[in-house]
Order: structure tokens, then sequence, then C-alpha cells
């Protein structure tokens, strides 16, 4: 399962072309942020703790192309993320940790790439 902190195309540009160390300074807080926040509940499904062990964080790295990623080593079943049915006429729904994380960090990235930009 992938999801994608994305945000503003003409905010990232603009701080991109005033300064790239800034630009890749505000991405990897970002990820940072997800990073720590998966550490803490609710931010990821606690059984016997191994898929909070298996956190795993690689900051992106001024490149032709960004990419940082944050991921599990450990399964993370997708029926915890997006539900499943039980029985005939039941369905759990899915706890969407991933999702809030992202879309929690999504509004601060927003934030941090304005607060940059004023700098």
């Amino acid at each position: 399962m992938r999801y994608s902190l994305k945000g503003d195309k003409r905010l990232e540009q603009a701080l991109y072309k005033k300064s790239k160390a800034r630009f890749y300074g505000v991405a990897n807080k970002s990820l940072v942020e997800i990073f720590n926040r998966a550490k803490r509940p609710p931010g990821t499904p606690r059984d016997n703790g191994d898929l909070i062990k298996s956190r795993r964080l690689r900051e992106a790295i001024p490149s032709t192309r960004f990419k940082g990623i944050f991921y599990y080593t450990e399964e993370y079943a997708p029926h915890v993320e997006y539900g499943h049915d039980v029985g005939k006429n039941g369905h759990v729904d899915g706890q969407r940790y991933l999702k809030r994380n992202v879309s929690k960090q999504g509004r601060i990235y927003m934030n941090d790439l304005i607060k940059e930009l004023k700098k």
C-alpha cells in the first residue's frame, strides 16, 4: 500500500528554486515526523510490537528525482488499513493508520513550505 505526501506544486517549485537545501529540509522533516508519529498510539497497529520495531526511514537526498520513503519491513496486513468482510452480512472498517498519519502531515507540510518561503 502506498500513500504520497503532496503539497501545492507551485509552493514546492518556488521553494525548490529559492533553495534546494531548504526544500529537502522541509521534505525530510515531514518524513521524520511521519516516522515518529507511527511509533506512538494510534500510529501503528499493535499486536506483538514487531510492526512498530520494523519502521524504517530513507530520507531524500538531493538528486534529479526526489525520493524519500517511510516503510515497514514487516508485513502490514491490508485488511487492517482498508477493512474486510466478516460472515454473511458483516464488515469491519479499516483503521486507516497510515492514511491518517499522512493526512495529518500534509497540513503540516504545507505550513512548513509557506514558512520557509517567507524566510
